[in-house]
């Protein structure tokens, strides 16, 4: 007879159910997390975006950081000045990050005080290379400068981001690994830029081969 009952078995399994059991969260559904003190971001991501935005993804890395931060503790601060001076107060926001860590893990190797001071002389090297390079420089040095400018500071970026995750107990920063719409497009614009400017070296190498 349940075969002349098109819902008859939609609710013999609602009745099979038990009303007082509590609510099971599905494995497969993305886990949301509350805003913490700092920012939270997976590697893979992080690297994408400050390669492809020649380093300006760095501005905004420094701006989400302290926003988080200003916000969680109920501070008084600009945000945006210190993303644009950041080389002022990346000392500073690198021993917040390493505090924070240190209350919430039982053990760090990670040198905060070293990452920033890294960080901040290969953004001074970056900076006066572009002076101290002689105009009629080669093509290639001037590649091989480009790239290592938005490489290296990279690195301890990433380590501060590395301890920034643990710190907020998402060490792989699966909370925002995904690409926004946003992300992707940044990404493509600075391919093609990418792309410009590794064709303008393969043209000027071409050229002296001629």
């Amino acid at each position: 007879m349940s075969r002349f009952l098109p819902f008859a078995g939609a609710t013999s399994a609602v009745m099979t159910e038990n009303p007082y059991a509590p609510p099971v969260a599905r494995v497969d559904e993305p886990v949301e997390r509350a805003p913490g003190e700092f920012y939270v971001v997976a590697s893979r991501k992080f690297l994408l975006l400050f390669v492809f935005t020649f380093g300006l993804y760095s501005i905004y890395w420094f701006y989400a950081h302290w926003a988080l931060y200003k916000r969680f503790n109920g501070l008084k601060l600009w945000p945006v000045p210190r993303a644009i001076f950041q080389i002022f107060f990346t000392h500073i926001l690198f021993r917040r990050i390493d505090q924070r860590l240190r209350r919430t893990v039982a053990r760090s190797d990670w040198n905060a005080h070293m990452a920033a001071s890294i960080y901040v002389g290969l953004l001074m090297v970056s900076w006066l290379s572009d002076r101290v390079l002689p105009e009629n420089s080669s093509s290639s040095v001037l590649l091989v400068v480009l790239v290592l400018s938005i490489l290296l500071p990279a690195l301890p970026l990433l380590s501060a981001q590395h301890a920034a995750n643990r710190a907020e107990g998402d060490s792989s920063g699966a909370s925002n690994r995904a690409l926004t719409w946003a992300n992707i497009a940044w990404i493509i614009l600075g391919g093609l830029l990418w792309l410009l400017m590794l064709f303008g070296f393969y043209a000027s190498i071409a050229g002296r081969l001629v």
